[in-house]
């Protein structure tokens, strides 16, 4: 990964409660008598309500460009997100309003009894429908049996996917298998099936996958990716082979958390590397750098992820790129609500001796 110095300087305000109501701001005047304002780009104002939930985020963007006949021309506006929760406190729905503009959804959420997202929904305005939606159907212990899936990219093509998960007796995922369409016909979009073996330790661990590309054609090879362990069962390496053969190597503490992450393609010594440090202290993380981009970005972003086409040759980076993005966060205060992160898996812990339930939480914060 390449080296290039970058300051960030971060000011922040805080309520009553402790609670940030700008994050990542920028000091307006002199150290000791300015006042700390939203700024630029990274800067967010946060509103919360009676219950503490995060009711608005606003953020800016502002600058100059220089047009082809030398003409500098300003640009800019500032948007705001609005979170609205049902009645016991669960995300519903968000909608975004540019200077200007109108208020247009962003999001939908359905949910089940038990709080459950059921179906999830993504708009983009001047555009019927939905962009992007995520149906769910859970078994009778909770897990995702069966996922249904549309998405409406920019040339306006609509893929769709329906996935059936099988699980054995011990709540291990052992297959998935997606039947796939493309503007509704099943023949332009070929089915897949992912497998998955696995070793003992403590629990199950996965030990291998292997992806089934097209299950109509049975002469087709699996890709097979291997999983490798060190012996107190920290995940070491993954050799992935399939059209990148690469090897995904880790580096862990003591604790079990990723420190750097490295993804090298096969016999290659220049080729690009896809890689990701993270700091800790006292088992919080502190700080993340890497290549690949960040998923923590506006909502508006995130439906553009969703929604934009794979390249006809993609590469190893996030959305297919055939290069890197540079990005760095050792502010850790602010994770952005959007659609990449709304059902996050949950993460896992090891506890140490002397840990309290206070001390747990704070490091998983």
């Amino acid at each position: 990964m390449a080296s290039n110095d970058a300051t960030q300087d971060y000011w922040y305000k805080y309520d009553a409660m402790n609670r940030f109501v700008t994050t990542r701001g920028t000091l307006s005047g002199e150290r000791g008598s300015g006042t700390i304002v939203r700024g630029n780009d990274a800067g967010r104002d946060i509103v919360y309500d009676q219950a503490g939930n995060r009711i608005q985020a606003i953020s800016s963007n502002y600058g100059d460009y220089t047009d082809e006949n030398g003409n500098v021309i300003s640009y800019g506006a500032t948007t705001t997100e609005y979170y609205t929760y049902t009645a016991d406190g669960y995300l519903w729905k968000v909608d975004m309003q540019t200077t200007g503009g109108t208020l247009t959804p962003a999001a939908l959420y359905t949910r089940d009894a038990m709080g459950r997202v059921t179906q999830y929904e993504e708009f983009k305005a001047n555009i019927s429908g939905a962009v992007y939606s995520r149906t769910v159907t859970y078994d009778v212990l909770g897990r995702t049996s069966y996922e249904f899936s549309s998405t409406k990219n920019t040339d306006n093509d609509v893929n769709t996917s329906g996935t059936t998960n099988v699980y054995d007796d011990f709540g291990n995922v052992m297959t998935s298998t997606s039947i796939n369409t493309l503007n509704g016909n099943d023949g332009n979009a070929k089915d897949t099936r992912m497998a998955y073996s696995y070793a003992w330790r403590d629990g199950a661990v996965q030990y291998a996958t292997y992806y089934d590309k097209d299950i109509g054609d049975a002469y087709n090879s699996l890709w097979q990716s291997s999983y490798i362990y060190d012996h107190a069962g920290r995940l070491m390496q993954v050799v992935i082979n399939d059209e990148k053969p690469r090897v995904a190597s880790f580096i862990t503490n003591a604790s079990g958390q990723i420190m750097r992450r490295k993804e090298v393609l096969n016999g290659s010594t220049t080729a690009a590397k896809m890689q990701e440090v993270h700091y800790y202290l006292g088992g919080m993380k502190v700080g993340a750098v890497g290549n690949n981009g960040t998923d923590n970005v506006d909502y508006a972003s995130s439906i553009n992820t969703h929604t934009a086409k794979c390249p006809n040759t993609p590469g190893m980076f996030q959305g297919g790129a055939s290069s890197g993005t540079s990005y760095a966060d050792f502010d850790q205060s602010y994770d952005a609500i959007n659609g990449l992160t709304y059902q996050s898996a949950a993460g896992r812990y090891t506890v140490n001796a002397g840990d309290t339930l206070q001390s747990i939480a704070q490091s998983v914060w």
